[in-house]
């Protein structure tokens, strides 16, 4: 089973995040919620006793895309020609 690095306490930016909800003793999930003007946004019984913010859950899971990546070609960067520029 894999075990994720959870952050405890509360997140200092608004967000949606991924949380383990406690919802009494012995019964919770795992929930997408929203960090809004200092508070989750769910009912006062339930206890988010951790947080994950959407990056570091993929991060830690090293999600592979479903099916292929479109590659694109890599634009190279144009020097500007100085050879008009003159100083006065």
């Amino acid at each position: 089973m894999l075990e994720l690095n959870w952050n405890i306490g509360t997140p200092t930016e608004e967000g949606t995040y991924f949380v383990a909800a406690e919802y009494g003793p012995g019964t919770g999930m795992y929930e997408i919620m929203d960090w809004i003007n200092g508070k989750w946004d769910c009912y006062p019984t339930i206890n988010v006793i951790a947080y994950l913010s959407w990056d570091e859950f993929k991060r830690q899971l090293n999600i592979k895309w479903p099916g292929e990546l479109p590659v694109f070609p890599v634009r190279e960067v144009q020097k500007e020609d100085d050879s008009d520029f003159r100083e006065e």
